[in-house]
């Protein structure tokens, strides 16, 4: 920028005298600002004057001050127009208004369509990418506006990287690539994919992890039709990657099946289907065992797993056998009580040292073995082998969240139910451990039982206060009844507490407003400034 020109101009127009007419204009019309996109217009001519509500006029902007513009219409005509809205208009552009009202003192013009505006705030993005050497297309258009939005310098330099960026990532919207950046995440498929998930509100681990009994057994019956040896090389190969057949240490899961499926497995591994008959056949200790464990109540999912993988895997099984096994409901009912033991987090688990952070490594290291045997057996690109990569990238994604925030889901397994949970810490990372400074955090909680659940946490020292905002009139009595109960096992264990419990608000029309905080609105940017912009025009003119 020549700085020494414009001063120089600014020192010339400083010695010019002040324009009257101007000043005349802008007091006659400072009455006119109205809601909306209403812009008041005081004009000298009768026949401008003359315009009657509903008839379209047409013009180029000529001057903009602050925020009054000047327009000549076709009939060279000139007006002056107070914008009551931030409308970037620039000199030479020629925009469409309508008359929306002539009282014969003031008349108000309303843009004929917002198109006028969005081509005005264009002109200026564009030129702004011309500067930068990039091409002007909607999506460049897009980033600079979400770039200016973020508070991100938009010189040449700085346009030409996210520009280049975005330009690899074309499945990626330009407030992903600044989001990225922003935040300093790695900028690849993986985390462009999360950050979308996120924003959308498509990233709990809850609804990956269910979908995943239905994707398994579709893709080992799929692999079944192909090659029997090979599916049940994948089969064992898959359940060993995600441990299913190893019990976690003091999960006290039992028997999840119901009398039906346990009858439809006995009679699958008790007899052999052939041509359409039952076939009695003689059955090895390894399958007689296999039995007992279906039919007792007290075994554990991974338990009767783990003995199904071995007879199947030593056992010379028919196709259509084959088949039946993995069609079978009780068999997706095995598979989904231990992907729950594996993959989501036993609340119990939570008074260890560390349980959060070594739940999540052992998920990203069960998931990563997973998606690298499905890989060898040319699967990478099946549902199971994206849901399991979907798993993988959304820790990853946490983690580099927590760079800059503490943030953590919370995929919850309960006895009869299974939770979602996200826990916001609101206080910035170096003041953590900090004595004496105060600790706030948000646990937002979905259960199908009670609901949307919101728990606000503040913690000095030992003194903590929680404070309940839950959905329902009866929720809010079942948790007023046992929150003393809450209360006493903290102060048990040295806390100081205090809990309130209330009502979600309601909106004017009696309708409850979501609480859920927006991940990126109300966490990420919570620290954000805001910063009032204002333009300048500098118009030198000769």
């Amino acid at each position: 920028m020549d700085i020494q020109r414009i001063y120089n101009t600014v020192q010339s127009l400083k010695n010019q005298k002040p324009d009257t007419g101007a000043a005349n204009t802008q007091n006659q019309t400072t009455g006119a600002e109205k809601a909306g996109t209403q812009q008041a217009v005081q004009g000298s001519s009768a026949k401008v004057f003359g315009l009657m509500p509903g008839q379209v006029v047409a013009g180029n902007i000529t001057d903009i001050r602050g925020s009054l513009v000047e327009i000549m219409l076709s009939n060279n005509q000139s007006v002056t127009a107070r914008l009551t809205e931030n409308f970037e208009y620039v000199i030479g552009q020629r925009a469409m208004f309508t008359v929306k009202s002539n009282d014969g003192q003031q008349i108000v013009l309303v843009p004929k369509d917002r198109t006028s505006m969005e081509q005005a705030g264009n002109l200026v993005l564009a030129r702004i990418l011309g500067e930068a050497g990039v091409e002007v297309s909607e999506k460049n258009l897009e980033l600079i506006k979400s770039m200016m939005k973020e508070q991100i310098p938009v010189d040449a330099q700085t346009v030409q990287k996210y520009a280049k960026e975005l330009a690899l990532f074309p499945q990626a919207d330009a407030d992903t690539i600044v989001g990225l950046e922003k935040y300093q995440i790695p900028l690849n498929e993986e985390m462009v994919t999360q950050y979308g998930n996120y924003k959308n509100n498509e990233y709990q681990i809850l609804e990956q992890t269910s979908a995943m009994p239905d994707e398994m057994l579709h893709l080992f019956s799929e692999m079944a039709e192909e090659d029997t040896e090979d599916a049940v090389m994948l089969w064992n190969d898959v359940m060993d990657a995600l441990e299913l057949t190893v019990a976690e240490k003091g999960q006290g899961s039992v028997n999840p099946l119901s009398e039906e499926q346990k009858q439809e497995l006995l009679l699958l591994f008790g007899e052999e289907l052939e041509g359409g008959e039952e076939i009695e056949r003689e059955i090895d200790p390894e399958q007689r065992e296999l039995l007992h464990l279906i039919e007792s109540e007290e075994s554990a999912p991974e338990e009767i797993l783990k003995k199904l993988q071995t007879v199947v895997a030593h056992k010379s099984m028919s196709k259509e056998h084959l088949g039946s096994l993995f069609r079978n409901d009780g068999l997706r009912t095995l598979l989904h009580s231990a992907l729950n033991d594996k993959m989501l987090l036993d609340p119990r688990m939570l008074e260890e040292e560390r349980a959060v952070s070594n739940f999540y490594q052992k998920l990203m290291e069960r998931t990563q073995k997973a998606q690298k045997v499905m890989e060898e057996y040319g699967k990478g690109e099946s549902a199971l082998a994206k849901t399991t990569s979907e798993v993988n990238g959304n820790v990853k994604f946490m983690g580099a969240m927590n760079e800059m925030l503490n943030y953590v889901q919370l995929p919850l397994k309960f006895t009869e139910e299974n939770g979602h949970g996200d826990l916001y810490v609101y206080t910035k990372k170096n003041l953590l451990r900090k004595k004496g400074e105060e600790l706030t955090a948000l646990l937002h909680l979905e259960l199908e039982t009670l609901g949307n659940v919101d728990v606000f946490i503040r913690m000095t020292d030992l003194r903590v206060n929680t404070d309940f905002t839950l959905e329902s009139e009866e929720m809010l009595e079942f948790v007023g009844d046992h929150i003393e109960e809450l209360n006493e096992r903290l102060n048990r264990k040295g806390y100081q507490m205090s809990s309130t419990v209330q009502l979600k608000k309601k909106t004017e029309k009696g309708v409850q407003k979501e609480s859920k905080p927006d991940f990126f609105q109300d966490i990420v940017n919570r620290d954000k400034k805001t910063v009032k912009l204002t333009r300048f025009s500098f118009d030198v003119r000769a």
